[in-house]
């Protein structure tokens, strides 16, 4: 199955999720040169709600600056855990290229295409704000889980995700932005 948890250590306030490939080429369709994606993202809301619409990426935050595991809850490993305190549904993601990166928002801030579209082969060089799954190619609707109390081989705070194929990326509610969810998990 490939890997399966992923470790991430916050340096800025939260978590992206995302296709390196998919990423680039939504970038390069949307002639953006500029390196600081999310100050894009901000100053251009619908450019923004547009890439998490069609699966590009899919923002968490704020989330506080800690050390998080982030794994896929139908893999097998540490399938024991206490129920979930929160439990948010229907986000769209597309994989496209197999390593679906973890990363704080810093991958956002400094965006790196060099280092994140050869990701397996620079993953030895890597700081501890990024990680990544091995998730099959499609077309998926995540649920986002958040616990806490975690056991190894686990951080003790963790999101885990639910990777549901489906033909069509589900649709993204217009009425809640991205930081209307709560993903803060207390220790």
């Amino acid at each position: 199955m490939g890997k399966t948890i992923a470790k991430v250590e916050l340096y800025s306030p939260g978590i992206v999720i995302f296709d390196p490939a998919v990423f680039y080429e939504f970038l390069r369709y949307n002639n953006v040169l500029d390196s600081n994606i999310f100050r894009l993202f901000l100053n251009d809301k619908v450019l923004g709600r547009s890439a998490i619409e069609q699966g590009v990426l899919l923002p968490m935050y704020p989330i506080p600056e800690d050390e998080y595991s982030v794994f896929m809850e139908n893999s097998s490993a540490g399938s024991e855990r206490s129920p979930a305190i929160f439990d948010y549904n229907s986000f769209p993601l597309r994989i496209v290229s197999g390593p679906t990166v973890i990363s704080d928002l810093s991958a956002l801030c400094d965006w790196d295409p060099g280092f994140f579209l050869n990701y397996k082969s620079t993953y030895a060089t890597r700081v501890a704000s990024n990680d990544y799954l091995d998730v099959t190619c499609g077309l998926f609707d995540v649920t986002v889980r958040g616990y806490t109390g975690l056991e190894a081989p686990f951080n003790p705070l963790g999101y885990g995700l639910e990777f549901k194929p489906t033909d069509n990326l589900p649709g993204v509610d217009d009425k809640i932005a991205v930081d209307d969810r709560n993903f803060t998990l207390q220790s």
